[in-house]
């Protein structure tokens, strides 16, 4: 029961981090998907 109760603070932290790095991973994905081969 208490692993369910967190804090709305954390839970918007993780999220915000969450995002941060999927759109890092986005960015990478189009940068190689612009030039597959420019290597």
């Amino acid at each position: 029961k208490a692993q369910m109760e967190f804090p709305s603070k954390n839970i918007f932290e993780h999220t915000k981090n969450f995002n941060e790095e999927t759109s890092a991973v986005q960015e990478t994905l189009q940068n190689t998907d612009i030039e597959p081969e420019s290597s």
